[in-house]
């Protein structure tokens, strides 16, 4: 059988890279006080992202489910996947911390560290009185694609916009047609 290959927008990755590489000549040409150093830097950094979108894909073969990154990859056995779903995961971080929270799907917090010993709120319980923890964290939100076997856990995830929305079909029809048992997305 064939393999089924999907890769994410390139018009969108190709946009974003020639912004940069614009954004960078366009500086250099009308500022006078930036150096000649910030155009190769600007283009290298252009170049490493387009690479890495282009290297990044999925590939449906022969039973098996491919993730295939800039280095390195993963890969399963339809035959062990249960299902494969999409979830929003929300990561907190929290400012003046190297502590971040990680939530899945709606799963409960993994780590949370509060600072209390400083006197600009009042907490009871949970209940607090002043400066809230949502004026002290940035929320990061990605979608990922997680692949879950029959014990429910995660054997690998990637991010959603690999599978473009147009062919969330066609990656339905390729894994239900090496096991139909699968619950895809």
């Amino acid at each position: 059988m064939e393999p089924v290959i999907f890769k994410e927008n390139k018009f969108i990755t190709f946009v974003f890279v020639f912004g940069i590489a614009i954004i960078a000549t366009l500086l250099y040409v009308f500022m006078d006080n930036i150096p000649i150093l910030i155009l190769p830097i600007a283009y290298l950094i252009s170049l490493f992202i387009w690479i890495t979108s282009i290297r990044t894909k999925v590939i449906v073969e022969n039973g098996l489910l491919r993730y295939e990154r800039l280095i390195g990859g993963e890969e399963v056995s339809l035959k062990s996947v249960k299902e494969i779903v999409q979830r929003e995961e929300v990561t907190f971080r929290y400012k003046g911390s190297k502590t971040k929270t990680t939530r899945t799907g709606r799963s409960k917090p993994t780590t949370r560290r509060t600072n209390d010993t400083t006197l600009k709120s009042i907490r009871i319980g949970n209940f607090r009185i002043g400066e809230s923890d949502a004026m002290n964290e940035e929320r990061e939100v990605k979608k990922l694609i997680f692949v879950i076997d029959e014990a429910g856990r995660t054997i690998f995830k990637f991010p959603a916009n690999v599978i473009r929305l147009s062919e969330r079909q066609r990656f339905r029809e390729a894994i239900h047609a090496h096991n139909p048992n699968i619950h895809v997305l």
